[in-house]
């Protein structure tokens, strides 16, 4: 413990040794008691074995405690600010008395974090010496501001014989003659050690760079100037390291003494406190730059065990000292003069780990959630974390005090509570957490209907405790006892089912919180109603074909016009007539009245009178027959429709219907003679035929013969069969010809590509300037004496 001590003060004099510490009103902190002291002094304890890669040396890891301030009025507040030794402020964050890693990842290296490097924020911190400026206020305006030194040693140490590959040396600043450099005063610091298994050792040995080890000696880390006082020069040492496993590496260290200044009074430069633990007590060593020889002193409320060696500056702190905090001054002085600055001393109780002693359990409810307090025993200060625990389960880092949001999820959790002081072991206990269903409460709403006969009724089931967001469906089942027309009909909900996306979070109600209640209205009918036109003396039978449920009284009303005057007089006269089907009301259904619907009342139809009847005809085959029809027309206005009928005797009886319109053209596809007639009817009546009367007219006979040919005589080649384009003519040379039927016949007809020609005679020229280039078809046609019909047709060529 003693050499803990030692490196402690050591580290903390390398630090205030370069950087100085400082007033922020630049004047001296005499000692002292007054209304309104002045800030003297803060304590620092760093957190033992800060170790790159380690937990407590990640982001977030407290590096250290503030305290124990000298002078002053509390409470007080730290702060990191700017100022000599705030090389590594970046990385770190005051959080309340603990300086907190609050940085990213450094650089990595034995001179890493050296005061000359610029450092690179990250999420931890990596082996190396780390400088911050920290400022304590008290209540009354008063500030302290001191540079702090943070060490982290390097990884690996403890790793199964791996060698050491270096270490490290921070020489003290501003070594002078005649100032820092007597014999006891130490002139550097040994360490960091790459690689190895700790702990480690230093010797001074022999080798490259041992010019000048008998002017020093090692004790423990640090590297002390042996027997005499160093003057003005450059000195050289061989150092060598050596871990538990008898690895060892060694190297030469330069240390340079500077000439001496000008007689100036002492000032102390190193930390202003000191923490121990009672039963171990321990050392600090006061440093002081001036003219030598500078003597040391105590004075004020010094505790028992406490003591100075006034020529070296060194404080012994016995193990027996009172477990406290001790506010006292620390004197130095030289020939030029004297400075005085408070010193705090703090005596700490043998730390005890933490122990949790609560329950570890807690039921809540989904919806409401809840709170727990974790209580730990040990010294303090007690931090506390959770690992494993679900959405929303939270605990205060400081207090102990956990809280579950009313949103955690339902169901059993187990997680595990976390105590810890930096006294190892730390308090674990694992945690079972349940959550419950929240029972709904709901409210019920009733539709309204029209009747139907059934007691089962539409609600809606709301939700009314319902936790945030969450979606869920009710749905129950509503009867009435009475389910008659009627207001405020009570309803009866049934279960209710519970479904839907959070459903899992929730109980179904077991009711709900209202008597809902509903009106049934009467249910509407739809009258319609038919009825057919008639022929006197029939009288209208209307029937209705709507529905009609509650069995009301049907009755009918007629009018002569659709939105005229209606009565229950039922028409007989012939004319046009619209007639309403009347459904009465009941107790459960509407009443109502249907649109109105036409009919007729007519009377019989006169038989129609045909005024030209059928003429025979002769046709050759395939010429087209002229159409047949008759003259006819109604008597009474009715409209008129024909059948034609097709018979192979002269009779107007069991003839084959061939069509209906008002006239038809027989086929003249095959030879021989049929007969045809007509039947006229007038429909009057819509075409009842009980009522309709018909004309019948007389039989016509149409005779098709057969169809002759001809032969055409040529001037040429009279006689002569003419193949396709055997006449040819040429439109260069104005080219013709003229065809010529022989023989005697009735009546001639002259086409030219199926064009009639006009020309009624035996003969026809053909002019080549009358026709387009190409092939061309003439077919002539002529009748016999007999009245047979014949025909011939040939083609002939137009050439240019």
């Amino acid at each position: 413990m003693i050499r803990k001590s030692i490196q402690s003060c050591l580290a903390v004099f390398l630090l205030l040794f370069f950087f100085g510490c400082e007033n922020p009103s630049g004047s001296e902190n005499p000692s002292g008691t007054t209304t309104n002291p002045e800030i003297t002094g803060f304590s620092f304890i760093p957190t033992a074995n800060l170790q790159e890669g380690e937990t407590n040396a990640l982001a977030g890891a407290v590096a250290g405690t503030l305290g124990s301030v000298q002078g002053g009025t509390g409470p007080f507040s730290y702060a990191l600010v700017s100022g000599q030794g705030d090389i590594h402020n970046d990385y770190f964050v005051v959080d309340n008395a603990s300086l907190r890693i609050g940085g990213t990842a450094l650089p990595t290296g034995p001179w890493a974090a050296s005061t000359d490097t610029a450092l690179t924020p990250g999420t931890a911190l990596t082996a190396g010496n780390y400088s911050v400026r920290v400022r304590v206020s008290d209540t009354k305006g008063k500030t302290f501001a001191k540079a702090i030194t943070i060490i982290v040693t390097a990884p690996g140490s403890g790793s199964a014989d791996s060698e050491i590959t270096g270490f490290g040396f921070t020489p003290t600043v501003n070594l002078r003659e005649g100032e820092n450099v007597f014999a006891g005063v130490s002139v550097g610091t040994l360490g960091l050690v790459w690689g190895g298994t700790g702990p480690y050792t230093y010797a001074l040995v022999s080798g490259s760079g041992d010019a000048n080890n008998n002017r020093f000696f090692i004790y423990y880390d640090y590297l002390y100037i042996f027997n005499t006082a160093l003057t003005a020069g450059t000195y050289s040492v061989r150092v060598q390291v050596r871990d538990s496993k008898g690895k060892t590496f060694a190297k030469s260290i330069t240390i340079t003494v500077a000439v001496p200044e000008s007689s100036e009074a002492p000032t102390i430069i190193s930390e202003d406190n000191i923490t121990v633990l009672s039963g171990t007590g321990g050392m600090h060593q006061v440093w002081a730059i001036g003219t030598s020889p500078i003597s040391y002193s105590l004075s004020g409320t010094v505790p028992n065990g406490v003591t100075i060696n006034a020529a070296t500056g060194l404080i012994t702190i016995e193990a027996w000292t009172t477990v406290g905090e001790y506010y006292f001054t620390l004197m130095v002085a030289n020939s030029a003069g004297s400075n005085a600055v408070g010193f705090v001393l703090t005596v700490n109780a043998v730390p005890v780990a933490p122990t949790i002693s609560s329950a570890n359990n807690k039921t809540v409810t989904y919806g409401t959630g809840g709170t727990h307090q974790v209580i730990a025993d040990g010294t303090s200060p007690i931090s506390y974390s959770l690992s494993g625990a679900p959405t929303g389960v939270t605990i205060g880092t400081g207090t102990g005090f956990i809280t579950i949001a009313g949103t955690s999820a339902v169901g059993l959790h187990s997680f595990t509570i976390t105590a810890s002081n930096g006294t190892s072991p730390d308090a674990t206990q694992t945690f079972s957490l349940t959550v419950d269903k929240l029972t709904l409460t709901a409210l019920a709403t009733a539709a309204n209907r029209v009747y139907n006969g059934s007691d089962e009724i539409d609600v809606t089931i709301t939700p009314t405790n319902m936790v945030g967001t969450d979606t869920v469906t009710l749905m129950a089942t509503g009867t009435v006892h009475d389910a008659n027309v009627g207001d405020y009909k009570t309803v009866t909900i049934g279960s209710i089912s519970l479904s839907g996306t959070d459903s899992g979070n929730y109980n179904a109600p077991m009711g709900v919180l209202n008597d809902p209640t509903v009106t049934i209205t009467k249910a509407p009918i739809f009258p319609s109603v038919s009825i057919a036109s008639l022929v006197a003396p029939a009288a209208p039978s209307p029937s209705y074909t709507g529905t009609n449920p509650g069995d009301g009284a049907v009755s009918y009303t007629y009018s002569t016009a659709e939105n005229g005057w209606y009565s229950s007089t039922v028409p007989t006269s012939e004319g046009t007539y619209w007639v309403k089907a009347t459904v009465s009301e009941t107790s459960n259904y509407q009443g109502g009245t249907s649109a109105a619907v036409s009919f007729t009342i007519s009377s019989n139809a006169q038989a129609p009178h045909i005024n030209n009847q059928l003429q025979n005809a002769t046709y050759a085959r395939g010429i087209t027959a002229t159409a047949l029809s008759v003259s006819a027309y109604s008597q009474d206005g009715g409209t008129l429709s024909y059948e034609w009928y097709r018979n192979a005797t002269n009779s107007t009886a069991g003839g084959t219907l061939v069509g209906t319109n008002a006239s038809y053209t027989p086929s003249t596809a095959e030879e021989g003679t049929l007969y045809y007639y007509v039947i006229v009817t007038n429909n009057k009546n819509g075409g009842s035929s009980a009522t309709n009367a018909s004309a019948t007219s007389n039989v016509a006979a149409i005779t098709v013969t057969v169809r002759g040919t001809i032969s055409l005589i040529f001037p040429e080649k009279a006689g002569d069969a003419l193949p396709e384009d055997a006449i040819v003519i040429s439109q260069t040379g104005n080219g013709s010809h003229t065809l010529t039927v022989s023989g005697t016949y009735f009546g001639y007809q002259w086409r030219v590509d199926n064009k009639d020609t006009g020309n009624s005679t035996n003969t026809l020229p053909l002019l080549a300037a009358s026709y387009t280039l190409g092939t061309h078809r003439v077919t002539v046609v002529v009748t016999s004496a007999s009245g047979h019909a014949y025909s011939k047709t040939i083609t002939f060529k137009v050439e240019e």
